[in-house]
């Protein structure tokens, strides 16, 4: 569940090409041997090719890399780091979300040692208001000089890049020849005595390639034109499910045994399947795990492995030489929980009905978003995707149950929102839910539920994962991501392709299950009675975690919701691997400044060229300094930096123009280890006031008292947590399911602990830098035991 046209301003653009060989001693004569004085040295130059061959010919950003086709890109050979990196994903992703661009001026000659004056570099729009600068860095190693904007930019809106005049040290010059940009209001800013050079840069819209497909899901042309209806495999009461007994501690729970296909073996010459320490089991499941189960494809025979104190398994077992045997990690999954047992044994929701259907297929083979074709038909085909549908207790309404999509988190499933969907069951709503690309386990995956009076029913709940390093292991979630295949480097696009795909699942499912005047689409139809069974004017969305990423995205391009929580969201940024020797999250994030002004940034989070902190010299950047951030930015969480804060943007702005989105709440845990303070706040800000806040903390209940050593990892699935009715994270689980259920429905009240402040509701987010951190000190001392 860890639980983060691009901009193309750009997306932590560092260059890495080689500068032009530049001869330091041309224009200067020789003064002879016999008192010879210094040479002086040669002049700081900038340059300004008209074709610039690298990143360095001149700024980046700037319209001069444009044409009318969108960015025009230089070609690069090698993979020497950042810069080719970046370059790849741009091309792969040319619609993505990257808001807040990352520039840099360089230069001819090695920089002066002495720091640059505060206001060498500026940025302003059009209207030639300025905009905040919080990073300014240097990097010597190619004479650049870096920026960053402080805030998303507006897509479609132009800034320029103002270079400054300045005296003494860094007295640059332009470099003959240079050519200047032409844009009207760049000449004339350039004509100012302070001003050496401005470059303009046009902001691309932001989600295009997004929005496109969805229309095409709208109007059915993404199947080719025919909607696809909802396949119904079983339908469950709940009041026909046995109750359920977990090593005797959870007697009296419902519930039912979820087979997660993880692996495939193939039988050896011999016939025989031997298995010694083979490592398989999703590891953070192993408190769900009951058994493992080996089942031969060919003969359909089966039997339990043994599970080995390190969590292996280890077995023998006969069949046809050259065939499969599947392995399953057999996990008992509640359906009702200790709470409903303090008081009652009837379960919030009235049946439980598995469902299939084909949805558009937008990825190609590498895991990026493919082409779109002239006649708007998903490239590639469509995929059958299994749907879990709650419905409440009593009868449908005459407009349709109101309903709510809900998005599971990284590596999660969508049976784990089971404890989500029994609240929104109890407020009346129907509860929808599918797997996010590349999770829920291999093909095989399978369903057993305990009936009264019966045999357990099996039910297949086919997964979406993917084997795509062919190692026979369906790892979670190992089809999410970006391919690292060859020549292409998808894989650096990491899961925002991924993730984009999720979203027009999400947008494909709502078209099939909604009735459309427009199209004469009459919905979903369960009961065969002629009428739709959800109400297009009451549509929702709850995701926890990565499902609160993609659920930003979802918010802020689909119309047709209402309402959307989002539950302990990443928004952007990658894991910062290179602050984890700092004492405390809350220290890193107070030490954010701008080292230039000195002041504290109005920003938070870990900027794409490093952190900085006072008294670390990081202005003068070193070389390991560029050389750590390269490495990080291999890390495929890159790949998707902005994409939250990109959609939280576009939200904003598609609100401020009388569209109709979603309204929108964001869930933050106090501590949350998961998502930290690069990844949530950065989302945070960039949907601004228009969204409602709330802050969950722990420590204001019995949380610490009960989890103990192991709170810090509970923190981050504190809304999809159940436990025994008296106890405290569990009570506290409720309470936060709770508030998102009052969202959903419109209540105005949802400070539900009223004077307590286990819930915060629109809390000072300029001190959540403190509140989200916690110590690494004590998730070091977790693992002692």
């Amino acid at each position: 569940m860890w639980s983060r046209a691009v901009l193309l301003g750009c997306l932590s653009l560092a260059a890495c090409a080689e500068d032009p060989v530049v001869d330091l001693d041309a224009g200067f004569a020789d003064a002879g041997v016999v008192d010879a004085a210094p040479a002086p040295p040669p002049p700081i130059a900038l340059r300004l090719e008209a074709a610039p061959a690298t990143i360095e010919g001149r700024p980046w950003p700037s319209d001069h890399w444009r044409d009318e086709d969108g960015w025009r890109l230089p070609v690069v050979e090698d993979d020497e780091g950042f810069f080719h990196v970046t370059m790849r994903q741009i091309q792969a992703r040319l619609d993505g979300y990257a808001l807040r661009p990352v520039g840099r001026f360089c230069f001819t000659q090695d920089l002066p040692l002495s720091p640059p004056p505060a206001d060498l570099i500026q940025l302003v729009d059009a209207s030639e208001q300025v905009q905040e600068v919080t990073q300014i860095t240097i990097d010597r190693e190619r004479r650049c000089v870096q920026f960053a904007a402080a805030a998303p930019l507006r897509a479609g809106a132009t800034y320029y890049s103002l270079l400054k005049r300045a005296p003494g040290d860094w007295d640059i010059s332009l470099l003959p020849g240079a050519t200047p940009s032409q844009d009207a209001l760049a000449v004339d800013l350039a004509s100012r005595d302070d001003i050496l050079a401005a470059e303009p840069f046009t902001i691309q819209s932001v989600g295009d390639a997004l929005a496109a497909r969805r229309a095409s899901i709208v109007d059915g042309r993404a199947w080719g034109g025919e909607i696809p209806s909802l396949e119904v495999l079983h339908r469950q009461e709940a009041t026909d499910l046995l109750n359920g007994n977990f090593f005797g501690i959870e007697a009296g729970r419902r519930g039912f045994y979820l087979r997660l296909h993880v692996a495939d073996f193939v039988a050896d010459e011999n016939g025989q399947l031997v298995l010694e320490d083979e490592l398989v089991f999703d590891m953070n499941r192993l408190s769900a795990t009951s058994a493992a189960l080996l089942r031969s494809v060919e003969t359909g025979d089966q039997q339990y492995a043994q599970i080995n104190r390190d969590w292996s398994l280890s077995a023998e077992m006969e069949a046809p030489a050259g065939t499969v045997v599947q392995a399953f990690q057999e996990l008992f999954m509640p359906m009702q929980s200790y709470a409903e047992l303090d008081g009652q044994l009837d379960s919030n929701f009235g049946e439980l009905i598995y469902a299939q259907v084909d949805l558009p297929v937008w990825r190609n083979d590498l895991g990026i978003l493919a082409g779109l074709t002239e006649s708007g038909v998903a490239p590639g085909g469509a995929q059958t995707v299994q749907v879990n549908v709650f419905l409440p207790v009593g009868e449908r309404p005459e407009q349709g149950w109101p309903v709510v999509l809900l998005g599971p988190g990284y590596a999660g499933l969508r049976h784990d929102l089971w404890v989500v969907a029994d609240a929104l069951c109890a407020a009346g709503f129907a509860a929808v839910m599918a797997d996010a690309v590349g999770h829920g386990g291999g093909p095989a995956t399978e369903m057993q539920l305990p009936i009264v009076n019966g045999l357990p029913v099996t039910v297949v709940t086919p997964g979406r994962a993917i084997d795509r390093n062919a190692d026979g292991r369906y790892e979670s979630p190992e089809g999410l991501h970006a391919s690292w295949a060859a020549p292409e480097f998808a894989g650096m696009v990491g899961m925002h392709d991924g993730n984009r795909q999720t979203v027009l699942d999400l947008s494909a499912l709502l078209t099939v299950l909604l009735p459309d005047a427009d199209r004469s689409q009459s919905g979903t139809d369960l009961d065969g009675d002629g009428q739709a069974d959800f109400d297009p004017a009451s549509v929702s969305y709850v995701g926890h975690s990565n499902g609160g990423r993609y659920g930003m995205t979802f918010a802020a391009h689909e119309p047709r919701l209402k309402r959307a929580v989002l539950m302990a969201p990443p928004g952007d940024g990658y894991i910062p691997y290179i602050s984890t020797y700092r004492d405390t999250w809350a220290e890193l994030f107070d030490t954010w400044m701008p080292p230039i002004t000195n002041t504290p940034s109005g920003r938070y989070g870990l900027f794409n060229e490093g952190i900085l902190w006072p008294g670390a010299g990081l202005l003068d950047a070193p070389l390991w300094f560029h050389e750590i951030n390269r490495f990080t930015a291999r890390r495929a969480w890159l790949a998707g930096d902005a994409e939250g804060e990109g959609a939280a943007a576009l939200w904003r702005q598609q609100r401020a123009l009388g569209e109709p989105r979603a309204e929108v709440m964001v869930q933050l845990v106090q501590g949350d280890p998961a998502v930290v303070n690069p990844d949530s706040m950065r989302l945070v800000d960039a949907a601004g006031d228009d969204m409602t806040l709330a802050l969950i903390n722990p420590d204001a209940t019995g949380w610490r008292d009960s989890m103990r050593f192991s709170e810090l990892l509970f923190r981050h699935l504190i809304p999809v947590y159940e436990s025994r009715a008296e106890y405290a994270p569990g009570a506290l689980a409720r309470l936060t399911r709770e508030q998102a259920v009052a969202f959903i429905a419109g209540d105005a009240e949802l400070d539900l602990d009223g004077e307590e402040d286990a819930l915060s509701l629109l809390p000072n987010r300029r001190e959540l830098r403190f509140l989200l951190g916690f110590s690494f000190w004590e998730l070091r001392q977790l693992f002692r035991f």
